[in-house]
């Protein structure tokens, strides 16, 4: 017959934080309520295994977003980039061809304000992701 692990140590008082000591005199307030201990490990195991689930949900979808972020930013990126070149070709056509307002105006009318309600997009989710990673590192920081 092998011998049986021994019990698990339970940690000293002084190495309890105040929110455990509250929760176990909480629980544990006579002598007879360690018999509801079975009941009381089954719902932490439970909450625990939510947690758990809820965690991993929250990695998905931070992934997905910053991902999603990324892609958004290359594409503004590309914008930007296109836009430099379009502004580049008109400073080329305007000097060899004297000033062209068509051109101006389409870029003043069309492309600047595209340009300006992306930037105001990519902000949003800045801002999102932010306000998202702060809630995150909450509930990683969450004890019981």
């Amino acid at each position: 017959m092998e011998p049986s692990a021994p019990p698990a140590a339970l940690p000293k008082l002084s190495e309890l934080s105040l929110h455990q000591l509250g929760f176990v005199n909480g629980h544990f307030k006579e002598p007879h309520d360690l018999r509801g201990a079975p009941l009381l490990f089954t719902e932490l195991n439970n909450y625990c295994s939510d947690l758990d689930v809820n965690l991993l949900h929250l990695r998905r979808t931070i992934t997905k977003r910053a991902v999603s972020w990324i892609s958004r930013s290359f594409a503004t990126k590309a914008s930007l980039r296109r836009i430099n070149h379009n502004l580049e070709n008109l400073c080329l056509c305007t000097s060899q061809c004297g000033i062209g307002p068509r051109r101006i105006q389409k870029i003043l009318g069309e492309e600047l304000p595209r340009l300006v309600k992306e930037l105001r997009r990519i902000e949003n989710i800045r801002k999102y992701v932010g306000e998202f990673e702060s809630n995150y590192s909450l509930l990683i920081d969450y004890e019981f």
